[in-house]
């Protein structure tokens, strides 16, 4: 395999695995490492539910990160692909 071959290969997976984050967290709603904490008894319609975000420095930090992944990924794709591009010109 050709280094051109593994770039495209790598651009191509990166960019899918962006959409698919951002599809996911987006439309069904999954916030991964975002607790759900019930104050009071949850016993109906009464029931008060507060979502917070995680407490302490690494917990935000993951928090963070699991927001910049579709960009980090979507990045990387960008640059296999510019990467890829350079190469094959410099080839011709």
């Amino acid at each position: 395999m050709t280094k051109a071959k593994i770039l495209k290969i790598a651009g191509i997976l990166s960019g899918i695995f962006a959409v698919v984050w951002t599809a996911l967290s987006v439309k069904a709603g999954i916030r991964p490492f975002r607790p759900i904490r019930v104050i009071g008894q949850a016993d109906g319609p009464t029931a008060i539910y507060v979502a917070m975000r995680p407490k302490g420095k690494a917990g935000q930090a993951i928090f963070g990160l699991t927001r910049a992944i579709p960009l980090i990924l979507a990045a990387v794709s960008v640059a296999c692909f510019l990467i890829r591009k350079k190469i094959l010109k410099k080839g011709e």
